[in-house]
């Protein structure tokens, strides 16, 4: 994607949440700690927002927003995986990430994280995990030079925002479809009502004397 392109589309994610001019960048100056619970809320906010557009119904809206949201079995990950929503990779990054947020939420210590000590501590296959779902978007060739560095920020802001993005996406498809089927609705409304105008309106004329010739 060209830089303008990107550019304009990290605005249209700030606008369409109406985060704040600025919010998306702002994120890469966050500590790590503080990086992992934004990012998490952000995509949490842009799925429950995909998932009640699709239905569309809003009603349903604080209920979504009380499912878990990395749940593959009742969680709003559930939704989107049996509704066909996001692709394969997107679940996973936002698996994971649920479950470091997880992680980090539960202890006050955590409040210290960085992700060079993260990946310090983990084994070979741990690191070669968490990179397959860190770098998504690039094909394994591509990141192989990327899976040495202990600054995973970059990286996962970078999928974070692909993720939204795509959201956003989905749910402007979305909402341009249900208001296409309650134009389609409307029109068939007015439809049955002129047909009912015209069927009381034969009826009316049977009703009349005959005129006397």
């Amino acid at each position: 994607m060209a830089e303008y392109d990107f550019n304009a589309a990290l605005l249209q994610v700030e606008q369409h949440y109406d985060l704040g001019s600025g919010f998306l960048s702002d994120l890469l100056s966050e500590d790590d700690w503080s990086f992992v619970i934004k990012s998490h809320a952000l995509l949490e906010a842009a799925v429950s927002q995909l998932l009640t557009h699709h239905i569309g119904d809003q009603r349903l809206a604080s209920i979504v927003e009380r499912l878990e949201l990395s749940n593959m079995q009742v969680g709003r990950l559930a939704f989107v995986r049996a509704l066909d929503l996001l692709d394969k990779p997107h679940h996973r990054f936002i698996r994971s990430l649920s479950e470091l947020r997880n992680d980090l939420v539960h202890d006050v210590h955590s409040t210290r994280f960085h992700f060079s000590d993260h990946l310090a501590a983990m084994d070979k296959n741990q690191i070669s995990a968490f990179w397959k779902w860190t770098m998504f978007f690039m094909a394994p060739d591509e990141g192989s030079s990327l899976r040495h560095t202990t600054n995973a920020k970059p990286i996962i802001w970078f999928g974070t925002v692909l993720v939204v993005i795509d959201c956003v996406n989905r749910t402007n498809e979305a909402k341009y479809r249900h208001a296409e089927i309650d134009r389609a609705l409307e029109i068939l409304s007015d439809f049955d009502a002129i047909e009912d105008d015209d069927q009381r309106a034969g009826e009316g004329d049977e009703d009349q004397p005959a005129a006397d010739v």
